[in-house]
């Protein structure tokens, strides 16, 4: 009987030193976020500035690129960008336009397709790019306020 004894609290031991860092042990559902992180997330994620992620993606192209899809990832700072161009050189331009961004990092093209079935043979491309909002400059409203 002692030796079972000893078998359960040596089996207990190595649970709790096998136990996540938040406490829970290994296989257990994970739990909810508590309320207030989950608000903190959303309100970060709603205060991102998407108008001017899209604006820059969508200006990069000129006539000879459409953008087709944008993906944000506001947890991971990630892009994906599904682009057709009129031609190679096109899609090449587009994708250092992107990379000169201020917000835009690591930009590359992950792979491309010629549409052979079009006569005009456009290429679709797939883009990945790190995206890092960087401060906006005061505005002439924050100026204003602030002067006497």
């Amino acid at each position: 009987m002692q030796a079972w004894s000893q078998l359960n609290a040596a089996t207990d031991e190595h649970a709790i030193a096998l136990s996540n860092r938040d406490g829970r042990a290994l296989g257990a559902e994970p739990q909810e976020l508590p309320l207030h992180v989950a608000a903190e997330q959303a309100v970060a994620r709603l205060r991102m500035p998407w108008a001017r992620m899209l604006v820059a993606v969508e200006s990069a192209g000129g006539k000879d690129v459409t953008l087709l899809s944008l993906e944000p990832n506001a947890t991971t700072g990630e892009v994906r960008i599904q682009a057709q161009a009129k031609d190679m050189p096109a899609l090449i331009r587009y994708v250092r336009t992107v990379g000169a961004a201020p917000d835009f990092s690591a930009v590359q093209l992950e792979s491309h397709q010629v549409q052979l079935q079009h006569a005009q043979q456009p290429i679709d491309g797939s883009i990945v790019a790190r995206w890092t909002p960087q401060p906006s400059p005061p505005g002439p409203a924050a100026s204003a306020a602030g002067s006497p």
